[in-house]
């Protein structure tokens, strides 16, 4: 009789266990209607204690960083992680709200990791515990819900400060600027060698004074910029040997460059928190004072 009872006992606990696990629940996705990029402010660490990361709107250059460190977001990270984040479906178990001690065990008090999307009219909040009862899934929370979701949004979430950096030089797009200037910074200020203004959609160079200007391949050089590597550590100091400057409609973007080794310069931004080493084929070098 005893090993019966004890057969049934079994049996019943784990008819609890499987209606546990595989019970009804709800799919919800919390971000699904909402524009992130339209947000006021995006704050997120992938880490209990790392260091939140904080994106900001900047109009149509983006998003941009202002912690932990200033920069402009690279547009390839941030479209990865605003389509993680808008597709992460919380799978929600029928029943009663977990205690205070299953959230505690679930690591989501306080939580492993979290995303804090604020808008005008209200903020969103999704925290991410530990590894759920499911393979490849974390336990998460949404206000008083708790379920689970894919482990992938945060691996993606684990993403490196230099990955977040935008490689670019300058985010206008071709069809965007509308002027293209390169000063030289000398004892009476800075004086404009060259520039550039689109008209009619065709570029018109003058050169000062005339010298030996290819705009086509200069204009791509400079819109086309990208970063060679960040320097990290103490920033250039001094007058800039010259400025570039790009305009279009409503925004200007501005890089004080400083002359290193060979074609190579360091350019400093006021938006970035490092240096950029970046690349210019002459006629750049050949219009500067000799280095």
């Amino acid at each position: 009789m005893l090993r019966l009872l004890s057969s049934v006992m079994v049996a019943f606990h784990s008819l609890v266990l499987l209606s546990c696990a595989e019970g009804p629940e709800s799919l919800w996705q919390p971000l699904r209607d909402l524009d992130l990029r339209t947000a006021r402010r995006l704050e997120w660490s992938a880490s209990r204690d790392g260091q939140p990361v904080v994106w900001l709107p900047d109009g149509s250059r983006g998003l941009r960083m202002t912690a932990p460190i200033r920069d402009r977001v690279d547009p390839e990270v941030a479209d990865s992680l605003l389509v993680h984040w808008k597709k992460c479906t919380l799978h929600l178990p029928e029943g009663p709200v977990p205690s205070a001690e299953a959230v505690r065990r679930r690591q989501l008090d306080p939580a492993l990791a979290f995303l804090r999307a604020e808008f005008p009219e209200r903020t969103v909040l999704l925290e991410f515990g530990g590894g759920a009862d499911r393979p490849d899934s974390i336990w998460a929370r949404c206000g008083d819900r708790i379920g689970w979701c894919s482990a992938g949004i945060l691996q993606a979430m684990q993403v490196s400060q230099e990955a977040l950096r935008d490689p670019r030089l300058f985010a206008a797009g071709h069809a965007e600027v509308e002027c293209v200037q390169l000063s030289v910074t000398g004892a009476d200020g800075d004086r404009v060698v060259a520039d550039a203004e689109r008209r009619a959609g065709v570029w018109a160079w003058r050169v000062r004074p005339p010298g030996d200007l290819a705009p086509a391949p200069f204009a791509e050089a400079v819109l086309g910029a990208r970063a060679a590597g960040f320097r990290h550590g103490e920033r250039v100091q001094g007058k800039a040997a010259a400025v570039l400057l790009v305009r279009g409609a409503g925004f200007e973007e501005r890089a004080e460059l400083h002359p290193s080794a060979g074609r190579t310069w360091v350019a400093a931004q006021a938006h970035r928190d490092v240096d950029v080493a970046v690349e210019l084929p002459p006629p750049l070098p050949g219009l500067l004072p000799a280095r």
